[in-house]
């Protein structure tokens, strides 16, 4: 848009100088993030959510990358706020370790394109098994508080599991 010179300010009168700083107050300006996407951590299986959104003038367009590139996927939905000013992302089922990368909100106009990036850590689900289950050997660790290593062992369908394991509504995960 082209911004008037104003070459009657010379003459000063309210009205002039009221048009002149409407004028002015009109002209086309960058995007500019409002709310930026956090670092996440999920389970897989799970899902992630990124929320972006921006001002500008003409209102800036949301593009959500992956590695570069602009997300298409079944699993990945694209959410715009119904004002338009941002968007949400929204990844489900999550994969291990595909899905485990750096996302980029790119906020863009006719002035100029901003970006800001974020991370998405993909844990792998935890598996449980209901029953019984026992204890194999008790290791005391030095520690604050005389922390305390539990080693159990599960016979599961004809193999063994042994190590480090917590313990969830009298379930053995690992």
């Amino acid at each position: 848009m082209l911004v008037p010179s104003c070459q009657m300010m010379h003459v000063v009168r309210p009205v002039v100088v009221l048009l002149c700083l409407l004028l002015y107050a009109d002209a086309e300006t960058p995007p500019k993030f409002t709310r930026t996407p956090v670092d996440q951590t999920g389970v897989s299986g799970g899902v992630a959510s990124f929320i972006c959104q921006a001002t500008g003038d003409p209102r800036p367009k949301i593009v959500w990358n992956k590695k570069g590139k602009k997300v298409s996927n079944q699993r990945f939905e694209v959410i715009e706020f119904d004002d338009g000013s941002g968007s949400v992302l929204r990844i489900q089922p999550l994969r291990t370790p595909r899905d485990e990368a750096i996302y980029e909100c790119v906020a863009s106009n006719s002035v100029g394109e901003i970006s800001v990036s974020t991370r998405l850590t993909v844990l792998r689900e935890v598996g449980c098994f209901p029953g019984q289950i026992h204890p194999y050997e008790n290791v005391e660790i030095e520690g604050k508080q005389g922390l305390k290593r539990e080693v159990w062992k599960l016979h599961v369908r004809d193999r063994q599991t042994r190590g480090v394991h917590a313990i969830y509504f009298g379930a053995l995960c690992f």
